[in-house]
């Protein structure tokens, strides 16, 4: 198994880092501080800039426009990057008290799929179309996680509901599951799945929360590869191209360690960075289809 070690960047720590996402067409890399209400940006230059959000982020995806898409607390979002202002999205979700919205993705034919966080088996996944309708799409959910396509179909797509400890695969027909299987399965002692990317090759990178490092496995399980991160909590990983090479971005978070912990280890929360061994993917984009005033709830 190939071991690649990843190197923490300076600055602009986060107390929960997640959803890393790289702009093809303007080299940026952006990554948010859900807690912290904070949208990072890393220039192909190198240089990081942290704007504040007007409320809480927990995703966030690529446009056919400047702005981002993404969720805020109870549903879907958008997300200026120049001014931090996020507008809502479609309508309120149904989203109980004590649960929130968490990880997310834009799929081939640019919708916008998010599910929600909550108590055992009450949370969801929710898929925005291009016309500002919102559908839910799974429910039984517990803290739904990393969500990528393994081709152009929408209606195939890897999964993760971290407290499972999986990753699966789901292909659904008429807008129901029709399979859903393990593709790799990993025990507490190894971390617990969070976010998720699949690079050229077809290959899953699975973030594991609590176990400092990210794992390459093939379409049929098989562990490829690991990314060593320096810190316990890893959120997400995402491919990005800088100097025409291809890197890694990987999150992490302060998140449930104490104080003495985070003091000693100022890396606890940065964004960190490896080489890729192999290519990753352009990132699809959600085609706005409407005039945002549409789109957007007031």
């Amino acid at each position: 198994m190939r071991s690649v070690q990843a190197q923490a960047l300076g600055g602009s720590p986060s107390e929960l880092g997640e959803s890393p996402l790289w702009d093809d067409r303007t080299g940026q890399l952006y990554w948010i501080d859900i807690t912290g209400h904070n949208l990072h940006r890393l220039d192909p230059l190198g240089s990081v800039t942290t704007m504040k959000l007007t409320q809480m982020v927990t995703t966030i995806g690529l446009t056919t426009g400047h702005q981002l898409v993404g969720t805020h607390r109870t549903g879907f979002a958008l997300i200026d990057p120049t001014t931090g202002e996020v507008s809502e999205l479609g309508p309120q979700l149904t989203v109980t008290a004590g649960e929130r919205m968490n990880d997310g993705a834009c799929d081939p034919t640019g919708q916008f799929w998010a599910g929600s966080a909550g108590e055992t088996g009450t949370a969801s996944l929710w898929r925005l179309d291009t016309t500002g309708h919102t559908h839910r799409m799974l429910d039984g959910v517990t803290e739904s996680n990393g969500i990528t396509w393994p081709g152009l179909s929408p209606t195939e797509f890897y999964y993760v509901d971290t407290p499972t400890g999986r990753v699966d695969v789901i292909t659904m027909s008429a807008g129901k599951v029709d399979t859903r299987c393990c593709i790799a399965d990993f025990p507490a002692a190894q971390g617990t799945p969070d976010g998720i990317a699949v690079d050229a090759e077809g290959n899953i990178w699975v973030a594991l929360w609590g176990a400092g490092r990210v794992i390459c496995v093939s379409p049929d399980g098989a562990i490829q590869a690991e990314v060593l991160v320096g810190v316990p909590n890893v959120s997400n990983v995402a491919f990005f191209q800088n100097r025409n090479r291809w890197r890694m971005a990987i999150t992490t978070a302060r998140e449930g360690l104490d104080d003495d912990a985070v003091t000693s280890d100022g890396r606890h929360g940065a964004l960190f960075i490896a080489d890729s061994p192999v290519p990753g993917r352009i990132n699809p984009r959600f085609t706005i289809s409407l005039p945002l005033a549409a789109l957007r709830r007031n």
